[in-house]
């Protein structure tokens, strides 16, 4: 089990709680608390071993950040990048968004592998791998939600599934006999 709690809100209390709990939602510093509490929460946790994740607001102190504002996605992306790494993750988010996506991914795979022995960018690449894991295992599963209509199909996907894991195939070729699969009307 993972105690977790929201703190670096600027309330107090916060080293009695850090003492309980094995990861923290840090506030950004929008809708409660400032940098300087963000900062200095996060080095708190790394010296207690407390997992520490981001917890964005919306920029409204008056109400906590709790009521709902209508943003549009871009205007989210923006704020949300601007809490968790200032003006330049406003600016990397915004970019992302309106820019040519291959541009973007061009630009950032150069300025990736230009780093690819700093530490920070090792410690990066670790972190991110669960993170990908989730979110092809998401992705196969709405796919697969989607397409298993009958018993045939999940038994392609099964498969399909176990030769992606224990073979080196690319997936490709997989998508490929999976389609030949359904042009003969087998599936």
């Amino acid at each position: 089990m993972n105690l977790n709690s929201d703190i670096g809100e600027g309330a107090g209390g916060d080293e009695v709680i850090l003492g309980l709990i094995d990861s923290a939602n840090v506030a950004c510093g929008v809708h409660a608390g400032s940098v300087s509490i963000s900062i200095a929460t996060a080095w708190r946790c790394r010296q207690l071993g407390v997992e520490v994740g981001a917890h964005p607001g919306y920029d409204d102190r008056a109400r906590f950040g709790r009521v709902e504002h209508a943003l549009s996605p871009l205007e989210i992306e923006a704020l949300v990048g601007y809490q968790v790494a200032g003006v330049a993750g406003a600016l990397v988010t915004t970019a992302a968004m309106c820019g040519p996506t291959c541009l973007f991914v061009y630009f950032a795979g150069q300025a990736w592998n230009r780093f690819r022995h700093a530490r920070w960018r090792i410690v990066v690449q670790a972190g991110l791998v669960p993170v990908s894991i989730g979110l092809i295992a998401a992705a196969a599963m709405v796919l697969a939600r989607a397409a298993d209509h009958n018993w045939v199909a999940v038994l392609v996907t099964v498969a399909t599934a176990a030769l992606a894991y224990a073979t080196r195939i690319h997936p490709l070729w997989m998508f490929a006999g999976a389609g030949l699969l359904g042009l003969a009307r087998l599936v």
